[in-house]
């Protein structure tokens, strides 16, 4: 296995949490990396400070390093946390209160509303 290269920094706010852990996996796969201890601390090493004290906390009472938590369990509790379910009523009220904006054409409106919740 040649030598993975850097880890990129996975910060809150700044990157989106889905693409990062698809750009993680699709690297794990590029490099076969099939070793859960690499994966685990590969993971841990990209994850910037905010993150990683949110994995902490959510890893309560152990810590995030301890052998009984593996890739997959992180991965799981951080998207938990991070992308939440969303409900259908507020995307149902976000869809019933968009408004067409002002020179704002018909097809553009449509296009809004359409994504707008759902």
């Amino acid at each position: 296995m040649p030598p993975l290269p850097p880890p990129v920094q996975f910060q809150l706010g700044k990157s989106s949490w889905k693409l990062f852990t698809k750009r993680t996996n699709s690297l794990f796969l590029t490099y076969s990396v099939t070793d859960p201890v690499v994966k685990k601390n590969y993971l841990l090493a990209s994850l910037g400070d905010d993150v990683y004290n949110l994995l902490h906390s959510l890893c309560v009472p152990k810590e995030p390093e301890h052998p009984d938590y593996t890739f997959e369990n992180l991965i799981a509790a951080l998207t938990a946390h991070l992308r939440p379910v969303r409900s259908l009523f507020s995307a149902r009220q976000n869809f019933y209160r968009a408004t067409q904006s002002e020179g704002e054409t018909v097809p553009e409106f449509f296009c809004k509303s359409s994504t707008v919740g759902f």
